[in-house]
């Protein structure tokens, strides 16, 4: 069992009102321990950790349910079988909470996690990161910054966003949401509240930057959260408003449980993959030169869990 970032007692009565029903089901299989794993699978699908009988489930999440990603994670996906000597079947998700889920549940045997979808698995079902995208220095990988734009002539401050409209990125992710709604609650306005208003009005999440951007642009709403490299020619009439560090890049993880045999074989074989694998699904997170995977520390990801924190404690959900 991998170590776990402990949340605040504050934390643990929000978690099960604020990441929805999939991740309900997930606290309650990892309150028994992980025995409860779907009831249409065997007890073990990988006996004495060979794959020669089942395919290794890998999940990730593609927001828009693009070609694009797709074909980025199928690349990743088969290279990977290739190394393993495994069947990998690709399973693509729209939303981080389904991933860990799955995860959590047995369904999902690997999978590639946002910074913050890593801090609620550990919480969740102590699921600790196996790799993280690294760099030629042997080091996690950082990709762009998280930016809330507005227009020109928008607010000259977040503060000045009261009453607006925002558009965040992807629910569960660190970049799009948990850091943009941390920003907006340090400049004293309050986004996602379990009960109650909040002070700023929370448009449906944008999938795309584009999408976001030209949300901006249009009117539709008063500011939007990108988190990719963002090209001048795109930014125009816009304005930056906030900006993050450099994003942590996702990492990947496996389930409870999974036989210690594959789970070698598994961080053996995702350490040999090649930047030219990684580079599809990489440059996706903003990373654009990614080397190979390097195994993390958990503690890494602390701030991701204090930013957490900081929200539940004033009634936001996580």
């Amino acid at each position: 069992m991998s170590p776990r970032l402990a949340p605040s007692p504050v934390l643990r009565r929000l978690l099960a009102v604020a990441l929805g029903a999939a991740l309900v089901v997930a606290l309650a299989v990892a309150a028994l321990g992980g025995r409860a794993a779907a009831q249409d699978e065997p007890v073990e699908r990988f006996p004495e950790g060979s794959c020669s009988r089942a395919a290794v489930r890998f999940g990730v999440v593609v927001p828009d349910g693009g070609e694009g990603g797709r074909a980025a994670a199928q690349r990743l996906a088969t290279d990977l079988g290739e190394l393993l000597a495994c069947p990998v079947e690709l399973v693509l998700r729209r939303d981080p909470g389904e991933l860990v889920a799955g995860l959590a549940l047995h369904q999902i045997d690997l999978a590639q996690l946002d910074p913050e979808a890593l801090v609620v698995a550990n919480r969740v079902a102590g699921i600790g990161p196996i790799v993280a995208y690294g760099t030629g220095l042997g080091e996690p990988a950082r990709g762009s910054a998280a930016r809330i734009w507005v227009t020109r002539d928008g607010a000259r401050r977040l503060a000045d966003l009261r009453g607006g409209r925002v558009a965040l990125g992807v629910p569960g992710t660190a970049g799009g949401d948990l850091l943009p709604r941390r920003a907006l609650q340090a400049a004293g306005l309050r986004a996602g509240a379990v009960t109650g208003a909040g002070d700023v009005r929370l448009a449906p999440p944008a999938t795309t930057d584009a999408e976001a951007l030209a949300r901006v642009r249009r009117g539709r709403v008063d500011a939007a959260v990108t988190t990719g490299p963002v090209a001048d020619a795109d930014a125009r009439g816009l304005r930056a408003a906030w900006s993050s560090p450099p994003l942590l890049g996702d990492v990947l993880a496996a389930r409870p449980g999974l036989p210690s045999a594959l789970r070698r074989r598994l961080g053996a074989a995702l350490r040999a993959l090649s930047g030219v694998s990684l580079l599809p699904l990489a440059r996706r997170a903003g990373i654009d030169q990614p080397t190979g995977l390097v195994s993390v520390p958990l503690d890494l990801y602390g701030p991701i869990a204090d930013a957490l924190d900081h929200l539940t404690a004033a009634g936001l959900r996580p």
